[in-house]
């Protein structure tokens, strides 16, 4: 591995046991989910509802109405009838 590698800012290396090495950046996820968050809150809607209806509706929603998923159109569209998690 790269010794340099183990220091960019904004990535993180994971070895795995196979020798595969992975490099991910972390900086624009973390920032993208914040974003979301802080957006939901805005809009008085529970993050947590949201991001759990969003991850499932997102694969079975048509990609030219990709804009209904953002926070401010999921309220008017979604909000009253949430897909919530199989896992509770």
């Amino acid at each position: 591995m790269n010794g340099y590698a183990k220091y960019l800012p904004g990535l993180a290396v994971v070895d795995f046991p196979t020798g595969q090495i992975v490099v991910v950046e972390l900086a624009g996820h973390v920032g993208l989910i914040q974003s979301l968050i802080c957006t939901c809150k805005l809009h008085d809607i529970d993050p947590y509802v949201y991001l759990t209806d969003v991850l499932q509706r997102v694969s079975q929603h048509p990609a030219k109405d990709v804009a209904d998923l953002t926070p401010r159109r999921w309220k008017h569209l979604f909000a009253d009838n949430p897909l919530k998690s199989p896992l509770l």
